[in-house]
């Protein structure tokens, strides 16, 4: 008599088997049903939908909704279902106060979450009045003071980015380190924390490049500037003008290694590069949606899978941000209103979201200082 061997679950397979763990995993047994008569838990949110960031904006919303709907799917957070109530801003400050203003005037309003951007968040956190702000989608470190005190951050800060490329530039012996940089809000700040990084390595910056704003494309003099330097390596501190600077660069014949900052690692940024995308390093707030080591990643990844959707950055940042939420409204209790949410947050100590720690600290009420860096491969993929 002889026995078959039992072949190894497929990927496939187990990943379909963890997209339903996580539908019946997002809340107790005893909450597989929504409560009778229960209103729903409002959201509020202002976000760029139609601007020049209108496809992040809508990657992060996409993201959020694909965890909020998991959680409904499976009764709600503590018997109750979540609603997200969206409104576009078009990356525009006063449409955003605007948008802030008629969110807040809505009955049953308990958060706002995810503006997008650092001037937007701070304009949405001056609307809010006593309505807490969650995870705004800006790395900016000096918006996080007392004056922001009902403003909650997930997200690592670009500081803590770029003191992680300093970090790794060391490990690959560059000492040559340059940067590009906007004279605006943006940028001066990034400027502020390569010189405070490098200093940690007892180095100053190799040189510098300058360019009027994060939306300039008139940025041949900085190029030129940090070209004729001839670099180990050069920091683009800038989003969506980051092709035009490495594309400059490359033109100038500068072949150094390039990093850049989470907010530039986007699909249309890699789209222009094209092969020029290839080796650049970019930091990473969120863990890679293609490295299935991490918990969280896989989730994301099984929930997408289940329902024929593609990954993207922005769409598991939205994910993530949606997770946290969720987890703050299951320890406020069914009765949550803002201060008990307010107190949930602070209880995270930590909350483990997959293979990534949340612990908001008392004084800037930052949540995590998760930091990688990948590198673009011939496929156009990051690799970490």
């Amino acid at each position: 008599m002889t026995t078959a061997a039992l072949k190894p679950p497929s990927r496939r397979l187990l990943d379909s088997l963890l997209a339903i763990a996580v539908l019946a995993l997002c809340m107790p047994l005893s909450q597989a049903q929504t409560r009778a008569g229960q209103p729903d838990i409002l959201l509020g949110q202002s976000i760029d939908l139609s601007g020049p960031e209108a496809k992040l904006g809508r990657e992060v919303v996409r993201g959020m909704n694909l965890y909020f709907d998991s959680v409904n799917a499976a009764g709600g957070v503590n018997g109750r279902k979540i609603k997200l109530q969206t409104l576009d801003d078009a990356y525009n400050v006063d449409k955003a106060g605007a948008n802030v203003a008629q969110l807040r005037d809505t009955p049953g309003l308990l958060a706002l979450i995810t503006p997008l951007g650092t001037t937007t968040t701070v304009r949405v956190a001056k609307e809010a009045g006593d309505v807490p702000v969650l995870f705004p989608l800006t790395g900016t470190a000096g918006i996080r003071t007392a004056a922001m005190a009902n403003t909650w951050f997930l997200r690592a800060t670009y500081a803590e980015e770029v003191q992680r490329i300093a970090d790794h530039s060391q490990t690959l012996g560059m000492k040559r380190l340059a940067i590009i940089h906007s004279e605006d809000p943006f940028g001066k700040p990034g400027m502020a924390a390569f010189e405070k990084a490098l200093a940690t390595h007892q180095l100053k910056p190799h040189a510098v490049g300058k360019v009027a704003d994060f939306r300039t494309k008139d940025v041949a003099a900085a190029v030129k500037a940090v070209a004729d330097s001839k670099p180990d390596a050069v920091l683009v501190y800038l989003p969506a003008t980051f092709p035009d600077v490495v594309l400059a660069l490359r033109e100038a014949g500068m072949q150094a290694p390039v990093y850049g900052i989470s907010v530039a690692l986007t699909p249309e940024n890699l789209e222009r590069l094209g092969p020029q995308g290839r080796g650049l390093m970019f930091t990473q707030v969120v863990p890679p949606y293609g490295n299935r080591k991490f918990r969280l990643a896989r989730e994301y990844m099984a929930q997408l899978e289940a329902r024929k959707m593609e990954p993207s950055f922005g769409s598991m940042e939205g994910y993530l941000n949606a997770k946290v939420a969720t987890e703050a409204l299951r320890r406020a209790g069914a009765d949550v209103d803002r201060v008990k949410l307010r107190r949930a947050l602070e209880s995270l100590a930590p909350y483990d979201a997959g293979d990534l720690q949340v612990q908001f600290d008392a004084a800037t009420r930052s949540g995590s200082k998760f930091v990688q860096i990948g590198i673009i491969d011939r496929a156009g993929q990051l690799l970490n």
